[in-house]
């Protein structure tokens, strides 16, 4: 037997040469298990180029023939029309060069230079296209060639992954590794989850397993603010972290920035609860972003002990019912799931199915609470608030459907119905009433905020009904003095002359330099200290801080929630004059508005009864 053997490049010539179609990929299979036999009959003594050469020739992939720097020496018509780059072009440059895309460099690099396993290697990345630019999925998979059993190079054949797939789109039953983050998908998580519920139920509850699903929150502004690119490495990063704190437990990205962790429980068991701990950990440590930090938060629903199961989409589904809970309950929040859940899930779906048709059904309607100055014994303004009755369930408070609509993002279409009908009365109100300085102001929430159409709707509103800048008002809530976009958003407020309230002074989260460096006009001090001033020294010296707060500042106040005559006095003492409260009148249909503002007598004569009570 001659040391070469020089009849295979003939045969695999011949043999490829013969198919078309479909067939092709068949026959590379063949090739390349009959190239595997001759190198396991002949001891490493085969020569790659003919089969590379009949590859390069037929293969229906795209095919480049790599040596052992990484180089590629040769490059198919298939493999350039994937690339978009010809031949010349693709000749001479290092496959980690030409396919490495952010953090895929090294493994790249490092399969093409030193891997001389018989085994083939294969990944999926995104390549990204010469100018006019955009980015490409292919499925990348790596042969070893040998010669004399040494490394000669490597044979990388190329396909387009979405091509394969038959609609550009992941399917939602792939089960190859996540492209970004090297995780198992959505696909191969949902089949282990699967086969865990079953192996419970097969075991009577002997084997045990717990859910966790998590969502970053907020990221899709991390994603609006530093572009696609950036957001990628942060994901990245946080993948790195997450397999680190879940070593030993099943991990994978199912989309987005949504990842699942599959605790089983052997040997000795982990706690679900440590995890999620060890998980809040890893995420809130800071990430360096261009020299910047960045600081992450998590939400987590957990599903405990789920031997009651016995289908994995039953045990996701609770999972995600505990997350949006405890999305709900604010940033960085777990919920373990109970079975009362359940109930409040259907009762939201319901709602949210319901908001879709109630603004076109003409179910919501602003009502509007007045804010009376209490010296002058007259009203200043009022608040803009939503409410819904429902055409079967009558009433539904605010409480129940606003958080929803957010969540949803109903609340884009629906406050601006509402300013819209709400800016439009106010300049009727304001002739009626003959005072061009009563004013209206709307609560604004993160989505709504954060709309680069917003200033633009304000200003035509103002404009369109000729109204003074300081007739509309904004009010927001503490912690989007700390949010970078929301800080932008407010600029572009306080440029048209609008002023800034902070609602619920004193209830959520925020910076004093924040307060210093913003033009807030006014605080409004939350009812749920005013309501206690009068029972609690504590609440009294707490809101007498925020008085003081207010004047330091030289800003006005408004005292939420009156609704005694003791309450009143004690804001007064402290120099906040302006009352909003059921002291004086609840919320009130737009009819009345006209009544309340033609003959204000009814504040003297609301004082005069409540000192009766009192």
């Amino acid at each position: 037997m001659n040391n070469e053997t020089p009849g295979i490049g003939g045969l695999t010539d011949t043999f490829v040469g013969s198919l078309s179609g479909s067939a092709v990929l068949a026959g590379v299979l063949l090739l390349l298990i009959l190239a595997w036999l001759a190198y396991r009959r002949f001891g490493g003594r085969v020569d790659p180029a003919p089969l590379a050469a009949a590859l390069m020739r037929s293969s229906s992939d795209g095919a480049l023939i790599v040596d052992r720097r990484g180089t590629v020496r040769r490059a198919n018509p298939v493999a350039t029309r994937l690339l978009q780059l010809p031949a010349a072009q693709l000749e001479g440059v290092t496959v980690a060069e030409l396919l490495g895309h952010r953090f895929r460099r090294d493994a790249l690099q490092q399969w093409a230079t030193t891997d001389a396993s018989g085994a083939p290697r294969s990944l999926r990345i995104l390549y990204p296209l010469p100018p006019p630019g955009g980015e490409r999925r292919l499925q990348v998979t790596w042969y070893a060639l040998h010669r004399r059993k040494r490394l000669v190079g490597h044979l990388c054949l190329l396909r387009d992954a979405r091509a394969a797939s038959g609609n550009g789109k992941r399917d939602a039953g792939d089960t190859t590794l996540d492209i970004l983050t090297g995780l198992p998908g959505r696909g191969r998580f949902l089949q282990r989850l699967e086969r865990a519920v079953v192996r419970m139920y097969e075991t009577s509850g002997r084997f045990d397993c717990s859910l966790i699903l998590l969502n970053l929150d907020r990221f899709k502004q991390v994603n609006d603010h530093l572009g696609p690119a950036l957001a990628d490495q942060v994901l990245i990063t946080i993948a790195e972290r997450l397999a680190e704190s879940a070593s030993g437990e099943y991990l994978a990205r199912l989309e987005g920035d949504q990842f699942g962790i599959l605790v089983e429980k052997r040997g000795r068991p982990r706690d679900p609860l440590e995890l999620v701990n060890a998980i809040k950990a890893a995420v809130e440590r800071p990430i360096s972003v261009h020299a910047n930090e960045l600081r992450l938060t998590v939400s987590m629903g957990v599903v405990i002990n789920a031997t009651d199961y016995r289908y994995a989409a039953d045990l996701l589904r609770d999972a995600r019912i505990a997350l949006a809970q405890a999305k709900r309950r604010g940033l960085g929040q777990h919920q373990v799931f109970t079975r009362q859940m359940r109930a409040y899930a259907l009762k939201h779906a319901r709602i949210e199915a319901d908001l879709r048709t109630a603004l076109e059904n003409r179910e919501l309607r602003a009502v509007y609470q007045p804010i009376v100055d209490v010296q002058a014994k007259r009203v200043v303004g009022f608040e803009t608030l939503i409410r819904w009755r429902h055409p079967e369930h009558g009433e539904i408070s605010p409480g129940e459907f606003i958080d929803i609509a957010e969540d949803s993002e109903r609340i884009v279409p629906i406050g601006r119905h509402i300013r819209a009908v709400s800016c439009e009365r106010l300049a009727d109100w304001q002739r009626s009433a003959g005072d061009p300085q009563l004013y209206l102001s709307f609560n604004l929430t993160d989505h709504e905020i954060r709309r680069a159409e917003l200033v633009t709707e304000l200003g035509e509103y103002l404009g369109h009904h000729k109204l003074l800048p300081e007739s509309v008002r904004i009010e927001l809530v503490e912690r989007m003095l700390l949010q970078a976009d929301s800080r932008r958003a407010l600029e572009r407020l306080v440029s048209l002359g609008l002023p800034l309230y902070i609602d619920d002074f004193g209830t959520g989260y925020s910076s004093f330099s924040r307060l210093y460096d913003t033009p807030v006009h006014t605080i409004k001090i939350d009812r749920s200290f005013v309501q206690q001033m009068t029972r609690s020294e504590q609440a009294m010296k707490v809101v007498g801080a925020i008085a003081g707060l207010g004047h330091s500042l030289g800003v006005n106040m408004i005292a939420e929630g009156v609704e005694e005559l003791g309450e009143l006095r004690k804001m007064e003492s402290l120099g906040c004059t302006q009352i909003q409260g059921y002291l004086f009148a609840a919320p009130v249909e737009a009819e009345m508005v006209p009544v309340l503002l033609r003959d204000q007598s009814w504040i003297e004569k609301r004082l005069r009864r409540a000192e009766r009570v009192s």
